[in-house]
């Protein structure tokens, strides 16, 4: 595959907070109108009175509001969040606003990017579809954004097996009692420094047994598995609390599926949960800061590689940092976010298509690279040998389509190795 320079950069189309931001130039435009940015998660479980219960967990970066200094030398912010959920027919049946005062007691912690106000608000309603939309306005600059997601709320009550939805949450921040039982449940797979995201949910049964066997599965978007498991519990009532511990190692920022198997006794049960993750690219970056240059094949121009490659050991970070830095959408923050997107992916690709090639190189690493992950895949994973001579043979493929950019990829695997190649390169260059 030819180097792509730089007028691919148009292509690159960054996640974040749940929409594609399509291009770097786009990203420039649509970032200054983003603050106070927002970050919500959305979970179904079960309500009062048999209703649905739908629970918003909210996360404002510190440095997304703007703080007054207060005689006491803390510095304050205050939001005010509303939230609105429509019926199917866009009929409003829930609002309200809340006000929030968040403090801090140092200048340097309202700069981080990195470290969160947290708010989760609950509604309960019938369950159904509807359409949620919640809004953040900074009370001292005024500064508004909003995010809208489609749900559907599940009627729990009248299963007799049923399970929520999941919100995953960093070993640290676990209660001790929570964490004693992850630990003792899953000696054999955590060791005691180990670093885990515990994934969280809820099972309602309604069995006379007395125990739950669970078993679990999680898979990349290729439906690759990554880390597998079975154990078993005892119920708790009807509503029975699970945490699965999942290996931080294996949740780079990406969208991964938890697949689950229950069986109360009585009944069984197998549901997916899908889980998105998105983290600081820091950890990410390569330690040899040559391969993070080399890295960057695929967003900047050869001579501009060329350049900072040869320079002298001391000027070599200084032009790698300003080519980084010309880039940032957000440059009045410690945070880029087109830096941190880009080399979560090449650590993604490293993670998912290394075979005999080093990841980021391969077809599949660039395309990944370029426009991340795709909204479906077709695939035949098999290589089919033609039962007589002149049969034409099946190679395993597959196929990437990108419904937001009108753009599909088409990745053959014709030595039966793992090695996909790209067979439309020239739908890297396609203009939308």
């Amino acid at each position: 595959m030819k180097r792509i320079l730089g007028p691919i950069i148009c292509c690159i189309a960054i996640i974040a907070s749940g929409s594609i931001l399509q291009a770097q130039t786009e990203m420039l435009t649509r970032a200054s109108k983003m603050s106070p940015k927002l970050f919500c998660t959305l979970q179904n479980s079960i309500g009062d009175s048999g209703l649905s219960r739908l629970t918003a967990h909210i996360r404002i970066p510190y440095d997304e509001l703007q703080y007054l200094k207060l005689a006491e030398g803390r510095f304050q912010a205050e939001a005010e969040i509303t939230l609105f959920v429509f019926d199917k027919n866009d009929e409003p049946v829930f609002e309200k606003t809340y006000r929030r005062k968040v403090t801090t007691s140092d200048y340097d912690s309202t700069t981080f990017s990195q470290a969160f106000h947290r708010f989760s608000f609950s509604i309960d309603l019938t369950s159904g579809e509807y359409s949620f939309v919640c809004q953040v306005m900074d009370l001292d600059s005024k500064n508004t954004v909003q995010v809208k997601n489609k749900i559907r709320l599940r009627d729990f009550v009248n299963t007799d097996l049923s399970v929520s939805d999941l919100v995953l949450i960093r070993s640290s921040d676990l209660p001790a009692e929570w964490m004693e039982l992850v630990r003792e449940k899953f000696s054999e797979s955590l060791d005691s420094n180990s670093d885990f995201f515990a994934a969280k949910f809820e099972v309602y049964s309604k069995s006379k047994k007395e125990k739950l066997e669970i078993e679990y599965d999680l898979t990349n978007f290729r439906d690759e598995s990554l880390e597998q498991g079975k154990f078993t519990q005892a119920r708790v009532g009807y509503r029975s609390d699970i945490i699965i511990p999942l290996k931080e190692s294996n949740l780079s920022g990406g969208v991964y599926i938890l697949s689950l198997k229950i069986d109360d006794g009585e009944n069984k049960l197998e549901s997916d949960r899908r889980i998105v993750t998105a983290f600081s690219a820091s950890a990410y970056l390569p330690k040899n800061l040559d391969d993070a240059i080399d890295q960057m094949r695929y967003i900047a121009k050869g001579h501009e590689v060329d350049l900072i490659k040869s320079a002298p050991e001391g000027k070599k970070r200084e032009l790698f940092d300003d080519f980084w830095g010309k880039k940032d959408p957000t440059p009045r923050t410690d945070t880029n976010e087109l830096m941190d997107e880009y080399y979560k992916r090449v650590a993604f690709t490293n993670s998912h298509f290394s075979s005999l090639r080093t990841g980021w190189k391969t077809d599949m690493g660039m395309v990944y690279i370029l426009f991340g992950p795709p909204s479906d895949i077709e695939r035949e994973p098999f290589n089919v040998v033609p039962p007589s001579f002149g049969s034409r043979p099946v190679y395993a493929y597959e196929l990437w389509l990108y419904f937001e950019l009108n753009r599909q990829f088409v990745f053959v695997d014709y030595n039966g190795f793992g090695e996909f190649s790209l067979l439309n390169p020239e739908a890297v260059y396609w203009d939308r």
